[in-house]
């Protein structure tokens, strides 16, 4: 799940741009992790279609080779194990994707604040 996170991020950063990862955990919150790209940045509509089964958000014909399966498998195995993964991005600066695991007794999530999740 992280793996496809990061390779995605080096695949659609720009030439000369940057990722991050970080890690992390609070008192009381699950651990989280994540991964922050400089790519061209994802719109609202992008975003509520990231995790669809062969969505590329119009990468198609593009140079970035990919089913549009990645995001979804990822997405579906972070739930199955009682994690989410939480998006926020900003067109021409970037994204940054949160991994965060549920603990046993904690339901309510946590780690960084995000705009969407899946």
């Amino acid at each position: 799940m992280l793996l496809n996170l990061v390779s995605n991020a080096i695949k659609y950063s720009r030439e000369g741009g940057a990722v991050a990862l970080q890690a992390g955990s609070a008192d009381n919150q699950p651990p989280w992790t994540t991964v922050l790209d400089s790519g061209a940045g994802l719109t609202a509509e992008q975003i509520a279609r990231l995790f669809k089964p062969f969505e590329r958000l119009g990468q198609e014909a593009g140079a970035v080779e990919g089913t549009g399966l990645g995001r979804a498998l990822s997405a579906r195995l972070v739930q199955a194990v009682g994690g989410r993964i939480d998006v926020s991005s900003e067109v021409g600066r970037g994204s940054l994707f949160t991994l965060s695991w549920q603990d046993a007794g904690n339901a309510t999530g946590g780690g960084p604040p995000t705009t969407a999740r899946c």
